[in-house]
């Protein structure tokens, strides 16, 4: 919802927009008693943004030539020119019009002000006072052009007049385009009989103006785009039929509006209503207003979207909270099923223990058997792959007699040899046995135990070969004897040997 106010030297009357519909209210007179009704009829409304439009005899326009800049110095300059030009009044405006056509690298910018801004300071004193949200103060006349648009005029210079309902005649003068000049006349009422012949009267006299400020030559045709309705509009045909020099363009109210896509306007002669249905609908920036005026403005918009955000935070929680209670009941409901579940699973097993007969051994110790069981089936390994690699070895030295074999499974619990076998673990083989024949050449037989060595460690799968024992003990720790002769006894050749394989280097089984 806004509430627009239609704001005239003499009245003030408040319109509320809510849902694309337009819906009069009362009107105030510009007096005491009319402010104090106004005050009253502020406490009964609800906190809605405020928007003023403007329509007051008061208001001066200027076009002036300025030096061509961009951005902030451009704006700078345009203030500053008009501040110099209104001095008396802070509700001013500037617009660029465009670039100069008779000066280069200038350009053609209109100033505009509310030359007498007590009436407005009268009434923007309740709305401030009320803490009312005031969105600044709009200028009929510079709403203008967007109903020049929807007449779509070709006409170089054309004289636009509308009704309003206090009985004024707003003339807003435009060349290609662009708005010039534009000025608030005092007319008989629209169903009065002198009405036509007073608006041509006036029209008569905004010619003469505009020809002392050379828009206008003596001779030169103006378009007349005259926007009324009713009996006033016929009136005004049979007035304007047959004269010359001026050429009259006349549309109803009503046909204008659903050009410019409004629907729900009623035809009549005033254009009070077009105009503020344009605003509700655009919103455009405002034209007049301090910046201490708007502040109310800004803190309602910023009031409203932390209330926005406020309420979306809200919602996301409340939704999270929902989400996290279904979550809850869901697992609730998970939780009691697997209870019963498991309450199931120990009856049966309750069934199948009472069942079955008693034994020593608690059901603890069968368990702790069972898993232990089930650990030395999967770690268990087979010497077969370990023995066919040492026999192969042994294959290569025909001069050795195998004595002895002891083989051992090691397979890592954890600790430092875990970590240096990698966890996989490892098999050994204890090979004893003795150079066979052996005639006493102790270096020819350590010769064929390391030849034996080569040849197991060239064995598939096996990782390390350690000799353990030698057939003579050449160690600087152990003594040497023996006798001489041709008679004494060679003695045996003995060594021992360990294989070394690791588990993951042979299929596990």
């Amino acid at each position: 919802m806004k509430l627009l106010l239609y704001m005239t030297g003499t009245s003030l009357t408040a319109y509320a927009w809510q849902g694309g519909d337009l819906r009069q209210g009362p009107a105030f007179a510009a007096d005491e008693d009319g402010v104090r009704r106004f005050e009253d009829y502020l406490v009964a409304m609800p906190e809605v943004p405020v928007y003023i439009l403007t329509d007051l005899t008061e208001e001066e326009f200027r076009s002036e030539t300025l030096p061509r800049l961009l951005g902030r110095d451009r704006q700078v300059l345009q203030q500053r020119h008009c501040k110099r030009l209104f001095r008396s009044t802070p509700y001013r405006h500037s617009l660029r019009l465009g670039r100069s056509s008779t000066e280069k690298r200038k350009d053609e910018v209109l100033f505009s002000a509310l030359t007498n801004p007590q009436p407005v300071d009268m009434w923007l004193e309740v709305l401030l006072r009320a803490r009312r949200p005031v969105a600044g103060l709009h200028s009929l006349p510079l709403f203008s052009p967007v109903l020049l648009e929807a007449l779509a005029q070709d006409c170089a210079k054309i004289l636009l007049l509308t009704q309003n309902c206090s009985g004024g005649l707003r003339q807003t003068f435009f060349e290609n385009g662009r708005l010039r000049f534009s000025r608030l006349a005092t007319v008989p009422a629209p169903e009065d009989p002198a009405y036509p012949a007073a608006l041509m009267e006036e029209i008569s006299k905004t010619r003469r103006y505009l020809g002392s400020l050379h828009y206008l030559g003596p001779d030169e045709a103006l378009e007349v785009c005259i926007v009324s309705g009713g009996s006033a509009l016929s009136a005004l045909a049979q007035e304007v039929a047959g004269t010359r020099s001026t050429y009259y363009h006349l549309v109803a109210v009503s046909e204008l509006a659903q050009r410019l896509g409004i629907t729900k306007l009623k035809d009549g002669p005033c254009s009070d209503q077009l105009f503020l249905s344009l605003l509700a609908r655009g919103c455009r920036r405002c034209h007049y207003g301090r910046e201490d005026q708007r502040r109310g403005y800004r803190t309602y918009h910023m009031r409203r979207a932390l209330r926005g955000t406020a309420a979306l935070l809200l919602f996301m929680g409340v939704l999270g909270s929902g989400l996290a209670m279904s979550d809850a009941w869901i697992y609730r409901q998970q939780a009691q099923a697997a209870l019963q579940q498991a309450a199931r699973f120990q009856a049966a097993r309750e069934g199948v223990a009472a069942r079955l007969p008693r034994t020593e051994a608690s059901a603890t110790d069968i368990a702790a058997a069972v898993h232990l069981a089930d650990w030395l089936r999967e770690h268990r390994h087979l010497p077969a792959p370990l023995l066919a690699s040492v026999s192969g070895g042994l294959g290569k030295v025909a001069i050795v007699r195998l004595d002895a074999i002891e083989w051992q499974d090691v397979v890592p619990m954890g600790g430092e040899v875990a970590q240096e076998d990698g966890g996989a673990g490892f098999q050994h083989v204890l090979v004893k046995g003795r150079i066979t024949p052996f005639h006493g050449d102790y270096l020819h037989a350590h010769e064929t135990v390391a030849r034996l060595a080569s040849a197991l460690r060239r064995q598939p799968g096996i990782s390390d070969v350690q000799v353990l024992k030698l057939p003579l003990n050449v160690s600087p720790a152990s003594s040497v004897e023996g006798r001489f002769g041709r008679d004494v006894a060679a003695g045996r050749a003995e060594f021992s040997l360990r294989v070394t394989m690791r588990n993951d280097d042979h299929e596990l089984l």
